[in-house]
């Protein structure tokens, strides 16, 4: 089981005595985990409403936007930023992340097409 610290990974939080040495188990940071944790938490609010209006997506195709910029290097976290400003009707966003997704994936041909036709 992992332990989560919001320290820095060179200096891990204290562990429960009797359990392992901080050493001995993987460090993972709150900067780690936030991005994931952002994601999660808004597809669960658009899944938690039973018709999602346009506004809906953006709130969540911003937040997403947040998190991919903690987490840059994820085309996945890019790809749902697309998808949901699409769903919202922001363009620009849409492109944004689309770019991005291209950065990181050059070989997305759906990512490639959507920008060459915007």
């Amino acid at each position: 089981m992992p332990f989560i610290s919001s320290a820095s990974a060179q200096q891990p939080a204290s562990i429960e005595p009797g359990s392992q040495s901080s050493a001995e188990l993987p460090t993972i940071t709150l900067r780690d985990e936030l991005p994931w944790l952002m994601r999660r938490a808004a597809l669960l609010d658009l899944r938690l409403n039973q018709s999602p209006k346009p506004s809906d997506y953006g709130l969540c195709a911003n937040l997403l936007s947040l998190a991919s910029d903690l987490d840059p290097n994820n085309a996945e976290l890019a790809r749902s930023v697309a998808q949901a400003a699409w769903l919202a009707g922001d363009e620009a966003l849409m492109l944004e992340a689309t770019r991005r997704v291209i950065q990181v994936d050059p070989k997305d041909s759906m990512a490639q097409l959507r920008l060459i036709s915007a």
